[in-house]
């Protein structure tokens, strides 16, 4: 999966969106698998550490930069 970094400087609103959607696809894709039967709750774990790596992370630290 391709990372998309948000922008340094902007709103807090387009920071989140910018890096949100493809942080989005990743919890998305867990909870369509969790709640089909495909895998278990436990991936849940595995779905949050997933997108930590991906960005989200960096987007969470972005926009609480922004807050202060």
């Amino acid at each position: 999966m391709g990372r998309t970094s948000p922008p340094p400087h902007g709103p807090p609103a387009l920071v989140v969106v910018v890096g949100r959607a493809a942080l989005d696809t990743v919890l998305d894709t867990y909870q369509t698998d969790i709640l089909s039967g495909r895998k278990p709750l436990s991936a849940w774990d595995d779905a949050v550490s997933e997108r930590r790596r991906a960005g989200g992370d960096e987007v969470r630290g972005r926009f609480q930069d922004q807050l202060a």
